[in-house]
């Protein structure tokens, strides 16, 4: 009895202890880069359920080339990369008060052809309250944010590792019309924005399990362009400098851009049946370099793949 619980309790072999970190190390970064590219097609500060509810359940398919699934350096082979997603979200303004108050919560797999150990699942939950007067859709916006994520091994299995994100910042977005002139400022512009140019920056802390914790300032600068009711083009860029605390191998500091193009095209009403709620198309092109003082963490990453996405409000 005594030597099956030494067993138990004993450390796991090297090798094994590697890939499990090595698993732990790659669930993180592709779950950040899952939420970049997410973000990128339906950004936070524009809180879905606003209109016909305030509920919605998002559904997406994205089927990738990743140049480095792995996020190694140097970067590995390339791979097939699916990241099937369900999302629900709920949104309220309170009429007393000038604030936007939204909750999402997340479930999606990253799965390779190739890359079995960089497959992962994950359950993730974001609180976010925005200053929001409903009055001018182009004013400074300043937020507060919370965020989960918990990663396990594919198939819901052992759990790989939780994070927890508090973020202080502001967004703001300028809206001008095809003439580049810019649209009067009033609840909802949308309709007369042939451009649009945000930015959102925030300080944001970060506590990991076996990990310490981190410091780090995100900006988050974006252009839009709708030349149609029915297609937009957007490119972003996630740039951020993180700040690890101390632990037995020093200190770690973090660069990381990661810029994405998106292509949305919204097929005609009528055209397909309405349960299937508000489908879109897409096609996202991307790419990721983080710089450590750490080289296992250092990894560049791109990819590029089309994306089946429909959205139910109620």
């Amino acid at each position: 009895m005594l030597l099956a619980a030494a067993a138990l309790l004993a450390p796991p072999p090297p090798a094994e202890a590697r890939t499990r970190a090595a698993a732990r190390r790659q669930a993180k970064v592709a779950q950040e880069l899952r939420i970049i590219r997410r973000d990128a097609i339906a950004p936070p500060e524009d809180i879905a359920g606003g209109e016909g509810g305030r509920w919605s359940l998002d559904l997406q398919l994205p089927l990738l080339w990743n140049a480095n699934p792995g996020a190694r350096h140097p970067p590995g082979r390339g791979d097939v990369q699916a990241t099937p997603e369900a999302r629900l979200g709920w949104s309220h303004r309170p009429a007393a008060v000038p604030l936007r108050l939204a909750a999402t919560l997340d479930a999606a797999a990253d799965r390779y052809g190739r890359s079995g150990i960089a497959g992962s699942d994950t359950l993730f939950l974001r609180l976010r309250a925005q200053r929001e007067s409903g009055r001018d859709d182009q004013e400074v916006q300043p937020f507060v944010m919370l965020q989960s994520a918990r990663d396990h091994e594919p198939g819901w299995g052992s759990r790989l590792e939780s994070r927890h994100d508090l973020t202080l910042g502001a967004a703001a977005e300028l809206n001008l019309d095809r003439s580049w002139r810019r649209v009067p400022r009033g609840p909802d512009t949308r309709d007369a924005t042939a451009w649009s140019l945000g930015l959102n920056l925030g300080v944001q802390r970060r506590w990991r399990e076996e990990a310490p914790p981190s410091l780090a300032l995100v900006a988050n600068p974006s252009a839009g362009w709708t030349p149609h009711r029915r297609f937009t083009a957007s490119l972003e860029l996630e740039a951020a400098r993180r700040w690890h605390a101390r632990d037995g191998q020093g200190r770690r500091r973090d660069w990381l851009a990661a810029p994405v193009l998106t292509l949305e095209w919204l097929p005609a009403e009528g055209w397909l049946p309405g349960w299937l709620g508000a489908p879109a198309v897409n096609l996202q092109v991307f790419g990721a370099r983080q710089w450590s003082s750490r080289a296992e963490w250092d990894f560049r990453q791109g990819g590029a793949g089309p994306l089946l996405r429909t959205t139910w409000r109620f």
